[in-house]
């Protein structure tokens, strides 16, 4: 299995020179962050009268901006893997982060969007956002297999 996870790294890396990618989310996933290469989205939810009963529904933002309040990180992985003359270097992060989510037009959120500040302005959450990418790296020395 060791030899397999950076046999898998090198060729998923082979087709592209880097890779990003963050997801962020609050604990009952009612804020949404996505951002990187792969998937770009940022969504709210808003409590939605059906019935007689309450139900939550998913608002993506199509031009949202993100104020960061606070950040503490709370993992750190780095690695590189060398094969010959290039290798590749790959992380992962883990960060506590404090958030306001604001329309970039300043236009206000309804007021039944769940987190929404007293004025509707922004959506305030506490998220934990994990991130990961890599990217390919020069080795120097083709018989190393970690960089110097």
């Amino acid at each position: 299995m060791k030899k397999a996870l950076p046999l898998f790294l090198w060729i998923a890396t082979s087709v592209q020179a880097s890779s990003f990618q963050e997801y962020c989310s609050n604990g009952a996933a009612t804020v949404k962050i996505a951002r990187g290469h792969i998937e770009n989205e940022v969504s709210v939810t808003e409590r939605i009268k059906k019935e007689w009963s309450f139900v939550n529904q998913k608002v993506i933002l199509l031009s949202p901006f993100i104020l960061i309040k606070e950040v503490k990180q709370l993992e750190e992985h780095k690695d590189t893997v060398c094969n010959g003359e290039w290798g590749v270097f790959y992380w992962r992060d883990v960060f506590y982060k404090r958030i306001q989510i604001l329309h970039e037009d300043g236009s206000l959120f309804a007021p039944n969007t769940l987190g929404v500040s007293k004025d509707k302005r922004f959506v305030e959450a506490s998220v934990i956002c994990e991130e990961h990418g890599n990217s390919e790296v020069n080795c120097d020395d083709p018989g190393q297999t970690s960089p110097k």
